[in-house]
C-alpha cells in the first residue's frame, strides 16, 4: 500500500511539473518562430550577365556560378 502511494504521490509531482514547464515551452516555441520570422529568406548578391527576356535573366554569383533567374517588374532594364 506504502508503494501505490509513492507512486502516486511521484505522478501527481510529474505531472505538476509538467503544467508548469507548458508554459515556458510554448514561449521558446513562440520565440523560436519570431526569430525564423525576422531572420526571412536568404539573400544573395549578384552581377547581372544579361538580360534573357522581361521575367527572365543570367546572373552570376561571387561564388562562381551563374543562375537563370525570375526577375521583378520593378527591375530596372535598361
Amino acid at each position: 500500500m506504502e508503494r501505490i502511494k509513492d507512486y502516486l504521490l511521484m505522478e501527481e509531482e510529474f505531472v505538476q511539473n509538467q503544467e508548469r514547464l507548458k508554459p515556458q515551452e510554448e514561449k521558446a516555441q513562440e520565440e523560436r518562430t519570431r526569430v525564423d520570422d525576422l531572420r526571412g529568406s536568404p539573400m544573395g548578391v549578384g552581377t547581372l550577365e544579361e538580360i534573357i527576356d522581361d521575367e527572365h535573366a543570367i546572373v552570376s554569383s561571387s561564388t562562381g556560378p551563374e543562375y537563370y533567374v525570375s526577375i521583378y517588374s520593378f527591375v530596372d532594364k535598361d
